[in-house]
């Protein structure tokens, strides 16, 4: 029973901490934006010391702080699946299998898991970095 109570007293809700989950459909999403972007979001709460290169935390109560991203992106310009990963400031995307002729029309899904997110300042970040899917490109795959 000790160990019980000591567990509980440890154990703490932090009722700042929630997910969202962005799809994306009808579009696709531009690499080259996605990674601008990202950056900006995941490194906002980093400030560089100039002229010294170490790292500040400068998180305020009200900032938004990304701890983690997964999703499965239909990417402009391809045939593939596309996988994002990130943790904290530390981000990937790298290239899966082809999409099948049945997912053609796939959208893109991400989750987003983090403190005080602005759900909407988010999708509208990432509805950002999509372009309208191509007629031609999306019938060759």
């Amino acid at each position: 029973k000790e160990t019980k109570k000591r567990i509980a007293k440890e154990c703490v809700h932090d009722e700042s901490i929630g997910a969202h989950f962005v799809e994306l459909k009808g579009v696709a999403v531009d690499l080259e934006r996605l990674r601008r972007w990202l950056a900006k979001v995941l490194w906002a709460h980093i400030k560089v010391k100039e002229n010294e290169g170490q790292k500040e935390e400068k998180k305020t109560e009200s900032t938004s702080f990304v701890m983690r991203m997964k999703g499965l992106l239909r990417v402009k310009d391809s045939t593939e699946r596309h996988y994002l990963q990130a943790v904290q400031e530390l981000f990937e995307i790298t290239t899966g299998p082809r999409w099948s002729q049945q997912e053609r029309d796939a959208s893109s899904k991400i989750v987003i898991i983090g403190q005080r997110l602005d759900a909407k300042a988010l999708e509208k970040g990432l509805r950002g970095c999509c372009v309208a899917v191509d007629d031609s490109s999306a019938s060759s795959r």
